[in-house]
């Protein structure tokens, strides 16, 4: 049984409403302990930038004295170089909170997560 499949039948089981017209899981790498806690550092900034977006100087240099600047996507890059964020740039930072949930859900520092309602 592929992946999707797998995934949909799950949902189903827990009377989880599926949007059939998302792309399909498609099985990738999965990245090692040291990759995974980075990018829940780097969550963990955006969320605190989305609280306070004034912070983004603060971050910035802390991610470079932390070496994980250049674990930023270009996208995330982006964010550090602009005069001002937009309402979207907004939006996509408080994401950022349901990211380092799942993170720490892998990680095993949240026990278990519930199921979406």
């Amino acid at each position: 049984m592929m992946l999707r499949e797998k995934v949909l039948n799950r949902l189903r089981i827990e009377n989880i409403p599926i949007n059939e017209k998302l792309p399909p899981v498609v099985a990738v790498s999965i990245r090692n302990p040291k990759d995974v806690a980075i990018r829940g550092n780097i969550l963990g900034v955006f969320l605190a930038i989305s609280e306070d977006i004034t912070s983004i100087p603060f971050f910035k240099d802390l991610l470079k004295e932390q070496g994980i600047y250049d674990e930023l996507s270009k996208n995330e890059k982006s964010l550090f170089e602009k005069k001002e964020i937009s309402k979207q740039d907004e939006i996509n930072l408080s994401w950022s909170q349901e990211s380092l949930y799942a993170i720490s859900w892998c990680l095993g520092i949240v026990q278990s997560m519930s199921f979406p309602t």
